[in-house]
């Protein structure tokens, strides 16, 4: 689990390790993660060792929107603030990544 260091991004990310009970030991701040390019969240995802066979996100738009939209086989118009995107990858390396399945997508709007 990565998250950017922006207060809002953390504090979901703090959120979503408490109720998925994440150890500490794979918790990580990243602040390249605080980025809106999406080219450099890329960077900072092809940085992942390949070990790591799930990685979550905690980012920022437009680049989380945007990188999406390049991953997955599914467009959406804007990923709004606290919306989750889940995309299956056929790789042994985060350094590959082609075109995803975009098998979840959970927006705030649909728990309503």
């Amino acid at each position: 689990m990565w998250s950017s260091p922006a207060i809002r991004a953390l504090k979901t990310a703090k959120i979503f390790k408490e109720k998925l009970q994440i150890e500490d030991q794979v918790f990580f701040i990243k602040t390249g993660l605080y980025t809106f390019d999406k080219s450099d969240l890329l960077k900072q995802i092809e940085s992942c060792d390949s070990q790591v066979q799930t990685l979550m996100i905690f980012g920022h738009n437009p680049a989380m929107t945007r990188l999406v939209n390049q991953l997955g086989h599914k467009y959406f118009e804007n990923i709004p603030t606290t919306g989750l995107t889940v995309i299956d990858f056929d790789t042994e390396s985060w350094k590959e990544l082609l075109k995803g399945k975009t098998i979840l997508n959970l927006f705030p709007k649909d728990l309503c």
